[in-house]
């Protein structure tokens, strides 16, 4: 399907079906342009280049079935339309303008809603280009499909493209790059004087042709060449030349003056609809947009906190209230307007702003008398219970300052009775595993200087909580492997301090070892191995 020029050069073909003797009103198009996907970059120009189509395939007497920005059930619609019109037609066209996904000899084409990652979504939901050919192949030499490919990356193991399977017979495919094949089909091969297999030779390197081509018809029919509405009948060519010209330069110019000039000309020409397509753009982009419109209430950024606000008081998402509109308060002011039967634009207009205000603040109000009330009920009362109660219930309430104040005040006091009961145990008991136990509760506590002193003082040997865990961080980034834990073990017990099995587990056992022989040698005794024993031990 990729080869250059793989045609026959037979009298059987899309030509036959379009010119001749054979009456226009049995010609049959299926026009589909998609551009609307979720990554499209495309812009514009397959859009407009849309209703240059309709009007030139009607132009050439074509009853013409179409649509755009399909998704997978409107394409089955249409595509059902089609076939239902088939059966009294002689010569069918299927001219899509778009995405085809291959697999093999596989390909689709890709409605705008088709996941294009998954080779089975895409299986299941677009529609495949055997299946449109089979139905060509109902018309044998009369019948071509037309692949105008506006690109996209697909997702692996798709690729691009209508894939490689046969070309019935007596059909005629056509595929290239949109704007390629689109302007050879309008500008030459649909009004061609010359035999569409001459015209074929003149399309642009980037179009691969395949199937059937006549040697010896046209596809413009004789009359298919529309007219202008005053003046002396040129010929067709001429005409075409004329109206191509004059709709050349209205669109160089983009003025309504120029599209209005085309139109006096030619009211029913070919480029009629994109002209009154312009005209009504033209006129829309005359009006203030709503981004205008909201851009002209000069909103400060205090301005736009206070809509975020009032928006989430009234129960719409604005990810956050920081005076920045970005999608989420766009999302919610959209989401707004459409619960007031408003155009949800996402832009808010005067009256709008004023009506949101008025409904924040009766919101508002609302929720400040539940406020009041729950506070009386439970806040004033002061008890510890009734303040986490207000708090879990209005965590920014009107009352949340005052609560949390009076919370903190009760909480600093059970933890200050705390400490002094924990205190007053220790000094009954009066050792160092006492006062360990206090500072190792309390140890930013209101004694626990006073409880390191009398750790040192009736334990001079012992470790005071954080000394003990400075010394266990310490070990752990010397990341001592078993081999070498069995090494310090077994010199401990060749110097005759006992570590206990010599099995690279440092016990309780192992610590005593291990602080004597620091004692022993003057390295600080923390029964924890720091790089000075290491190396008093493994070098020493």
């Amino acid at each position: 399907m990729r080869h250059r020029l793989k045609f026959s050069l037979v009298t059987l073909s899309l030509a036959a079906s379009l010119a001749g003797s054979t009456a226009l009103a049995d010609s049959l198009a299926l026009v589909v342009t998609n551009t609307a996907y979720a990554d499209a970059t495309v812009g514009n120009g397959p859009q407009q280049t849309h209703a240059l189509l309709l009007n030139a395939y009607r132009a050439q007497g074509f009853e013409v079935i179409e649509g755009r920005d399909l998704t997978g059930a409107e394409m089955r619609s249409l595509l059902d339309s089609f076939v239902a019109r088939m059966d009294d037609k002689d010569r069918l066209v299927i001219h899509y303008t778009g995405r085809a996904a291959s697999f093999g000899q596989n390909g689709w084409l890709l409605p705008v809603d088709t996941p294009q990652d998954a080779l089975v979504d895409v299986a299941y939901d677009a529609a495949p280009v055997g299946l449109l050919l089979d139905l060509l192949a109902e018309a044998p030499g009369h019948s071509a499909m037309i692949f105008a490919d506006t690109g996209g990356d697909l997702s692996y193991p798709l690729g691009n493209g209508l894939g490689d399977g046969a070309i019935p017979q007596g059909v005629l495919l056509l595929s290239g790059p949109e704007k390629q094949m689109n302007d050879f089909v309008m500008q030459d091969l649909l009004f061609s004087t010359e035999p569409v297999a001459k015209a074929l030779l003149r399309a642009d390197n980037t179009i691969t042709i395949g199937g059937f081509a006549s040697a010896d018809v046209t596809l413009a029919p004789e009359t298919g060449i529309p007219a202008p509405t005053t003046g002396t009948p040129p010929s067709p060519l001429d005409s075409l030349t004329a109206e191509q010209s004059l709709w050349s330069a209205a669109e160089k110019s983009g003025k309504a003056a120029d599209y209005q000039a085309y139109l006096q000309r030619y009211p029913n020409g070919i480029f009629a609809t994109s002209a009154h397509a312009r005209l009504d753009a033209l006129a829309a982009s005359a009006a203030p947009t709503p981004k205008d419109i909201e851009d002209a209430l000069g909103l400060k950024r205090s301005d736009k906190r206070k809509i975020q606000a009032d928006l989430t008081l009234l129960g719409y998402n604005t990810r956050g209230v920081d005076g920045i509109f970005g999608r989420g308060t766009r999302g919610a002011i959209g989401a707004w307007q459409k619960a007031q039967h408003l155009d949800p634009t996402g832009y808010l207009d005067a009256e709008q702003l004023a009506a949101l205000a008025k409904q924040a603040g009766i919101r508002r109000a609302v929720i400040e008398q539940q406020d009041n009330r729950y506070w009386n009920a439970t806040g004033l009362s002061g008890s510890k219970e009734d303040l986490q109660l207000y708090l879990d219930k209005y965590p920014n309430g009107l009352h949340a300052a005052e609560a949390k104040e009076a919370l903190a005040k009760i909480e600093a006091a059970e933890k200050e009775q705390a400490d002094t009961a924990a205190w007053t145990e220790a000094v009954g008991k009066n050792t160092a595993d006492s006062y360990r136990a206090y500072l190792a509760d309390f140890p930013d506590g209101i004694y626990a200087e006073i409880a390191k002193d009398r750790v040192k003082a009736l334990d001079p040997d012992s470790l005071l909580p954080d000394e003990e865990q400075a010394a266990k961080d310490a070990e752990a980034r010397l990341g001592l492997n078993p081999a070498t834990r069995l090494l310090i073990e077994s010199r401990l017990k060749g110097l005759g301090f006992n570590p206990g099995i010599v099995d690279g587990v440092f016990t309780a056992t192992t610590r005593a070892a291990i602080k004597a022989y620091q004692k022993d040698r003057g390295i600080p005794a923390s029964g924890y191995v720091d790089s000075a024993t290491v190396r008093a031990l493994l070098m020493g």
